[in-house]
């Protein structure tokens, strides 16, 4: 396996076909090359990793991975420039269907991805690379909750982007409405604060829209301090044969605002992959006789199984941890269901127990989500772009993930799942039924993604222009659709995002070793030396080497830039998604930046590290090395470090999809000196490899 420095890489990546080239005009080497010269940070990442879903993976010419705004800055305009499509990229879940072919720029947030919670404990900052793992991790250490999303893995705010459903949105509401402000980067590649005194309409649009308008940088949103941050967890298994009187139950079932259930059809897990009737519960702050009380009618129609337990902040999460399970084969579909519709469940079953039973795809899982959403409906209608048909129109969320291996099951997948969408459905068409964004499959039509707000969005996009024409895809507000949407059925539409990595131009290993008669390499890891940023300035991880503070960022070079758009194909939920232009790539927030990223003003008084030679020290002494340059093995680069941990907290079930040793996680105010060490990692293996999302 070949060993190479970033510079040294970049040098020796191939060309893709020139087919691809000559499609923009560039050739993947060239733009590989153009970027390595406008990134700042040497911090930024090579990766190839498995891919969260196998089912039609997108195929970029170069994947980069930003360290800091300017960077981002750079690829977008660049992107704009030479009208290459860009796929940002957040978390790396994702099952929505689009194409993204081999001319295209993935632009990877995994870099930014720390969380800083205020002095007051009122207000915290998501970096746009920050999974929900680390959002809770760091809220739980600073005493707080926030409102995310129920997936470990997942990314925090390209779940709450797409409005944000999660075990606190009956105290709390949906994510988006506990969203302050915005740092977003716009299509022309200007960094801009989006707030209720600052681009109020883009707020607007981007609080449940926001892959169409730009990459969101980090986010400011509400936290909330409480030292009860335990919940009452309950599992209950049926026989399916009572799974119409299980339906009617969470039907009759009232919910209170901290309380959450699920029906899931899922595999038993008996050795056997046996399909069972799965009922989960919530109810934070409770324990077993207040928890038993409030899901008493399920109690009461006799379950196989049942367990139960008080779990802190930190746990709630671990049951979903299954779906963060990498790769295989996942294409979903989902709808809003406007009642449990009882009756028809016995059909759903049916049709989930024969796929299920296909060789590979034992772990096909049906998931319906009913929250209390008296809090969500409370900010009124049209408040955010979420579609209000979702809001105060639905009952609950349905999904249908079929996960299998073999791709000769498509089909039979495909036609499952839209079964089953199709008898959720209140509609006529169920394409056009209220869909939510993050979990929607790919061909349904924009009026069932948008709803509602879909009129506003079209007038913005109007006004603005910053909803840009998505030529890999469609136009999320479109002016292409139909001409999209027959492309993406000719394409049988490729999902999810790219994983890791800051330049690499790609080519087959059959092509490229056919042409050499070479062997193909294995996998091999670098590290270069850590960043020696200057102390005094460039203590922060938004900001690139020499670059001045959010107050006056934008002035001095903005102003001269070549006019263009990049032509986004967006993301939401850190996944990619085809009804968005832009990225939801989200961070953290706005009148008040966390000093870490330095994007904008710190909280007074809000401590953080800088990167000075003692505290250069103390992180190599954290990671058991001596100071200096490592060049360590394969295995002892993925172990150096140990897995992902918060200070003093043992928590295993974090950074689900980051393999990479030099990512710390959460940045908290009570642990100033903690910061990750700055490496540039290199993993170079075989082209083919599938990337992960």
């Amino acid at each position: 396996m070949a060993i190479f420095t970033l510079r040294k890489l970049l040098i020796s990546l191939h060309l893709v076909s020139a087919v691809a080239a000559s499609a923009i005009s560039l050739t993947p080497r060239s733009v590989a090359d153009d970027l390595n010269r406008l990134i700042k940070h040497p911090g930024a990442q090579i990766t190839v990793r498995t891919r969260w879903s196998e089912f039609e993976p997108p195929a970029p010419a170069v994947v980069v991975s930003p360290k800091c705004e300017s960077d981002i800055k750079a690829v977008v305009k660049y992107c704009a420039a030479n009208k290459i499509p860009l796929l940002p990229q957040n978390g790396g879940n994702g099952w929505a269907a689009f194409s993204f072919n081999t001319t295209g720029v993935i632009l990877n947030m995994a870099g930014l991805n720390q969380v800083t919670i205020s002095q007051d404990k009122k207000t915290a900052v998501i970096g746009g690379g920050a999974i929900i793992s680390e959002v809770i991790a760091a809220a739980d250490k600073a005493g707080v909750l926030i409102q995310t999303g129920n997936c470990n893995c997942v990314g925090a705010l390209g779940a709450g982007l797409g409005g944000g459903y999660g075990n606190l949105i009956g105290e709390f509401g949906m994510a988006v409405d506990n969203i302050l402000s915005l740092r977003v980067i716009t299509p022309e590649g200007k960094a801009i604060d989006v707030s209720p005194s600052s681009n109020p309409d883009l707020l607007w649009a981007m609080l449940g829209a926001g892959p169409n308008f730009g990459i969101v940088t980090y986010a400011t949103v509400n936290a909330f301090p409480t030292a009860d941050r335990n919940a009452w967890l309950t599992s209950l298994t049926f026989d399916h044969s009572k799974i119409a009187q299980v339906a009617q139950a969470i039907q009759d079932l009232p919910l209170l605002p901290q309380q959450v259930v699920f029906l899931i059809l899922a595999n038993s897990g008996d050795g056997k992959n046996t399909p069972t009737v799965l009922v989960t519960g919530y109810l934070r702050g409770g324990d077993e006789t207040s928890g038993r009380k409030a899901f008493a009618s399920l109690y009461d129609l006799g379950p196989q199984t049942n367990s139960s337990s008080i779990t802190p902040y930190t746990g709630w999460n671990v049951a979903n941890d299954f779906f963060c399970g990498r790769g295989g084969r996942k294409p979903a579909f989902t709808t809003a269901l406007k009642d449990m519709g009882a009756s028809s469940w016995p059909a759903v079953w049916d049709l989930f127990a024969v796929f299920q039973k296909q060789p590979g795809a034992e772990n096909t899982a049906i998931v319906i989500e009913r929250y209390n959403l008296a809090k969500a409906r409370s900010v009124g209608r049209g408040a955010t772009a979420v579609q209000d048909e979702l809001r105060f129109d639905s009952f609950a969320n349905g999904i249908v993930i079929p996960w299998y291996k073999d791709a000769a099951l498509d089909t039979q997948a495909l036609d499952f799942a839209s079964k089953v969408r199709d008898i959720w459905s209140f509609s006529p068409n169920a394409k056009a039924n209220p869909a939510y964004i993050n979990f929607a499959h790919g061909d349904e039509e924009l009026v069932a993604i948008y709803g509602s707000s879909l009129p506003r969005l079209k007038e913005l996009k109007s006004k603005t222009r910053q909803l840009v024409r998505a030529r890999r895809w469609r136009s999320a507000i479109g002016e292409d659709l139909a001409e999209a949407r027959q492309a993406s059925h000719a394409m049988r539409n490729r999902q999810h995002t790219v994983g890791g990595s800051t330049i690499r131009a790609k080519e087959s290993s059959d092509q490229r070793h056919a042409k050499t008669g070479q062997a193909k390499p294995s996998t091999t890891v670098k590290q270069a030396q850590i960043a020696d940023d200057d102390d005094d300035d460039d203590d922060s991880f938004g900001l690139c080497e020499g670059e001045k503070d959010a107050t006056g960022r934008d002035e001095h070079d903005d102003e001269h830039e070549q006019e263009g758009h990049a032509d986004f194909v967006g993301q939401h939920w850190g996944r990619t998604f085809p009804f968005s232009l832009l990225p939801l790539l989200p961070l953290s927030s706005a009148p008040s930046r966390h000093a870490p990223y330095g994007l904008g003003k710190a909280i007074p008084g809000q401590p953080h590290a800088k990167n000075t030679p003692r505290n250069r020290k103390r992180q190599h002494e954290t990671a058991h090395e001596a100071p200096g340059p490592r060049q360590p093995s394969t295995e002892r680069a993925r172990t150096a470090h140990g897995p992902w941990q918060l200070p003093s907290r043992d928590w295993s079930n974090t950074r689900h999809d980051r393999l990479e040793p030099d990512k710390a996680g959460a940045i908290l105010v009570d642990d100033p000196k903690r910061r990750p060490l700055r490496l540039t990692t290199v993993i170079w293996s075989n082209p083919d490899t599938r990337w992960q999302p």
